[in-house]
C-alpha cells in the first residue's frame, strides 16, 4: 500500500491569494559588505597559551598551600598525658593510643565507638 501525497492548506490558500506570476530574477555578482565587521576571536583563541599559565599557576598555588598544612600538621605534637583529679573525664593519649574516658556516657559512646569497654563492636 502507497501512501498518499500530502495535501495542506497552505496550498489551497496561495492559489486563491495569488493574482500575478511571480517574477523571475537572477543572482547578480558578489560584492563585498563594507559595515561587516567580523566577530572577535575568545580570548582562549587570541591568547592560547593564557589557559596553561592560569591552570599552572593555580595548580602552584594549591600545592603550596598543601605543604603548608603539611608542615604544620608534622610540626605539632600530640597532646601529653595528663593526669586528672576526676577519674575518666578527659581522653587520654599514651604512646599515641587514645584511650576513652572511663564512664563513656552520652556523646562519649558515639566519639569513642570501638574504645568503650561496654560496647559492642
Amino acid at each position: 500500500m502507497k501512501a498518499t501525497a500530502p495535501h495542506y492548506d497552505f496550498e489551497k490558500n496561495l492559489t486563491a491569494r495569488q493574482t500575478l506570476a511571480p517574477v523571475r530574477i537572477e543572482v547578480g555578482a558578489t560584492v563585498n559588505n563594507p559595515d561587516y565587521k567580523p566577530e572577535p576571536l575568545p580570548l582562549t583563541e587570541r591568547i592560547p597559551w593564557l589557559i596553561y599559565v592560569v591552570l599552572g599557576a593555580s595548580s602552584l598555588a594549591l600545592a603550596m598551600i598543601l605543604i603548608s598544612l603539611a608542615r604544620t600538621t608534622l610540626r605539632t605534637e600530640p597532646p601529653q598525658a595528663e593526669e586528672s583529679t576526676e577519674s575518666g573525664s578527659s581522653p587520654t593519649v599514651r604512646e599515641g593510643v587514645l584511650s576513652a574516658p572511663t564512664p563513656c556516657k552520652g556523646i562519649d559512646r558515639l566519639l569513642y565507638v570501638g574504645y568503650c569497654p561496654d560496647l559492642p563492636e
